[in-house]
């Protein structure tokens, strides 16, 4: 399982954080092939 840390800077809405979550994710899966449902990743 590939584990994804992504560092932000602090006030940034929730739909910005979900759509750098979504494009990573679909990045991975077409990069890595990684399985689908495999995902975790951390915001801070």
């Amino acid at each position: 399982m590939p584990l994804l840390h992504i560092s932000m800077r602090a006030g940034k809405p929730e739909a910005y954080r979900q759509a750098i979550l979504d494009g990573l994710y679909r990045a991975m899966r077409e990069a890595l092939n990684v399985p689908e449902g495999d995902e975790f990743m951390t915001i801070s």
